[in-house]
């Protein structure tokens, strides 16, 4: 793991640190794929009135 960037404040605490992670998985290997990471609430695709 590799810090890419500190960010200062005024930046929220969860955007403060970049960090780089390389490493070698499995073909079949979705990162952030199971349950626990996935969005509270449906997002919606908005198209601008034509």
């Amino acid at each position: 793991m590799r810090v890419e960037r500190v960010n200062q404040p005024p930046t929220p605490l969860q955007f403060r640190l970049l960090c780089n992670i390389t490493t070698q998985c499995k073909d079949d290997f979705r990162p952030f794929s199971s349950q626990e990471y996935q969005p509270l609430i449906e997002s919606s695709v908005a198209t601008a009135p034509r």
